[in-house]
């Protein structure tokens, strides 16, 4: 979770630090996250990362939600 984070987070950046080259960040991000990422998330490293961050998310907002409501 913490390495697919790092990654979500590094894009970020970027694009902030460059903007109107969010696509080429997001080409250059991919194709680093699929060749160094293999590894850890397997085959489709850059996908796998995105899931983990929708799942981290989600997982987040539920005991966030939970929590104010107890």
């Amino acid at each position: 979770m913490r390495l697919a984070d790092y990654v979500a987070t590094l894009e970020r950046r970027y694009a902030k630090k460059f903007p109107g080259y969010e696509a080429t960040i997001r080409k250059a991000v991919r194709r680093w996250a699929n060749h160094h990422g293999r590894a850890v998330f397997g085959a489709q490293a850059f996908e796998r990362i995105q899931q983990v961050n929708a799942v981290s998310s989600l997982k987040i907002l539920a005991e966030f939600s939970r929590r104010r409501w107890t």
